[in-house]
């Protein structure tokens, strides 16, 4: 049996411990959240070390990106580097080639991508999906000030933002991750904010612990464009009135995963670190993952 255990700094609320068949193979998946609290979550890398086949880092990334630029992230870093024999993955390796195909299957299956307005909550987080959108027709809206830092500011394209970005990358890469990112009981708030870019856009897409920090009350229309979403957290979108969600992945178990999960998986299986874009493509293909699109109207 394969395991893999997601380390979060999110709420232990979020917690599982689920076994399942994944493209022919038995595993466990684990997640254990933090809090936010940075030395538990190192402290628990640490014990797991050597002990289970792939760690997923939850609530923090490793690196940012930009454009072809990668600006490490310190604190996710020093969380991660605890470990010295088991792979530690942060979500990059899924986004970065499992999610450039998801706007193509939106309009296979008639959500329309071209044309459309997306709300992209942090380019930083998810730029080959944000690249993917933009190829695909969309205008893309970034959204990092507004969900990151609470600035009344988007950026109209990737390129204007990576613009803006180069020049403050250095600093916003050593803020702490609290001020960045929902983290413990904060990731369960909602504090309506920002309206008017709400209503520019036709798709809000990404992490769901951002969309939630600032949603409004009404979503009429909106497609919603997530990865890591519960029963809980979909029938909230239904009570909001989206008119649909599309998690990046069917729900395993009951439940959607994390990418940083859903990357840990791929190195589980491949039994071999780091993977090349080649390896994560096999594995996305071996398990049959594929986008859910629950409907709502």
């Amino acid at each position: 049996m394969k395991t893999v255990v997601s380390v979060s700094l999110g709420s232990a609320r979020g917690d599982f411990d689920i076994e399942t068949t994944l493209g022919g193979l038995r595993f466990r998946f684990r997640r254990m959240g933090t809090g936010g609290d940075l030395q538990r979550a190192r402290s628990l890398v640490e014990r797991l070390d050597g002990n289970v086949d792939a760690i997923g880092l939850g609530g923090a990334n490793l690196a940012y990106w930009v454009g072809a630029r990668r600006y490490p992230c310190r604190e996710g870093r020093f969380v991660a580097c605890a470990a010295h024999k088991t792979p530690v993955v942060d979500g990059t390796g899924f986004k970065d080639t499992y999610e450039r195909n998801v706007p193509a299957y939106l309009e296979r299956n008639g959500i329309p991508v071209a044309g459309t307005s997306v709300l992209l909550v942090s380019a930083l987080d998810r730029w080959g999906l944000g690249e993917a959108l933009e190829a695909a027709g969309a205008r893309v809206m970034v959204g990092d000030a507004l969900f990151g830092l609470g600035l009344p500011v988007v950026f109209p394209g990737l390129r204007w933002f990576e613009t803006v970005a180069r020049l403050s990358m250095w600093g916003l890469s050593r803020l702490p991750l609290r001020r960045l990112y929902p983290m413990g009981a904060g990731q369960e708030a909602n504090t309506p904010r920002f309206a008017w870019a709400w209503r520019l856009a036709g798709m809000v897409a990404g992490d769901f612990r951002f969309i939630r920090r600032h949603m409004p009350r009404s979503l009429e229309r909106k497609i919603i464009l997530t990865t890591s979403t519960t029963p809980r957290d979909r029938e909230l979108l239904r009570e909001r009135r989206a008119r649909a969600v599309c998690t990046l992945v069917s729900p395993l178990e009951g439940r959607t995963f994390g990418a940083n999960v859903l990357d840990a998986s791929a190195v589980a299986a491949s039994g071999k670190f780091p993977l090349e874009r080649e390896d994560y493509l096999w594995w996305w293909e071996r398990a049959g993952f594929e986008p859910r699109i629950e409907r709502f109207e």
